[in-house]
């Protein structure tokens, strides 16, 4: 196995296994340090974070998998489908690190970094950061054609109506409840949350494209 591929794959089963152990952490509450606002279960799936991060952690185990197969001779190459999987999840764990780090750090009520602990450090931080320095540095293709950029719009976008419906369906006396409404991008006013909506997946495409010429362009470990 190249030198390259052998770090995207050791990457990708630590991307993997985090994913797992912050999941067990956050479904059944289990912390290292206390914080009386987790909500552990099912209640978990709603959050973008921990859908992004899940999508992630599939999308690497697929192509660690691939990456063992075609080392081994098993396979002639690796399917653009398994990268544009790694891509795409590449943008959600990608904004949800920039969206924290930029924007809800700054009106957590537990202050900036009550948003880094326990299962939230990896999937705030640790996973998403991983995911985007294997995919940019170690997983270079020029497989991803440019208008696959667009391909990581999809679960925001989709995300963004269920989080609007939700939180308008809540709506009582002009007041949107703060726990329908968990990030606070829903307002009362109708155009601002709209507004709110387009900056988002202004910000996912802009995302999008930046990952995606990054991935093109840098290439750190030249091969012999």
């Amino acid at each position: 196995m190249k030198r390259k591929m052998k770090i995207s794959c050791i990457m990708n089963v630590a991307v993997f296994l985090l994913v797992i152990v912050a999941f067990v952490m956050g479904f059944f509450k289990i912390q290292f340090i206390t914080d009386n606002e987790a909500r552990p279960g099912v209640d978990m799936f709603k959050f973008f974070t921990v859908q992004s991060n899940i999508l992630a952690g599939i999308a690497c185990a697929v192509l660690a998998v691939y990456e063992i197969l075609y080392s081994h001779g098993r396979i002639n190459a690796i399917p653009e489908w398994v990268y544009l999987f790694k891509y795409v999840s590449t943008i959600g764990v990608t904004l949800t690190m920039l969206t924290v780090v930029c924007f809800l750090g700054f009106i957590a009520p537990g202050g900036y970094f009550s948003l880094f602990i326990n299962s939230n450090l990896f999937f705030h931080f640790v996973i998403p950061m991983i995911t985007l320095i294997s995919f940019v540095l170690f997983e270079h293709t020029e497989e991803l054609k440019f208008f696959e950029t667009t391909t990581g719009l999809f679960h925001s976008f989709f995300y963004g109506i269920f989080y609007m419906v939700n939180a308008y369906s809540h709506m009582e006396g002009g007041a949107i409840p703060a726990e329908h409404n968990w990030y606070g991008f829903a307002y009362p006013n109708v155009l601002f949350s709209v507004i709110m909506c387009v900056v988002m997946l202004a910000v996912t495409y802009g995302i999008s494209v930046a990952i995606w010429a990054l991935n093109r362009k840098v290439n750190i470990i030249k091969e012999d």
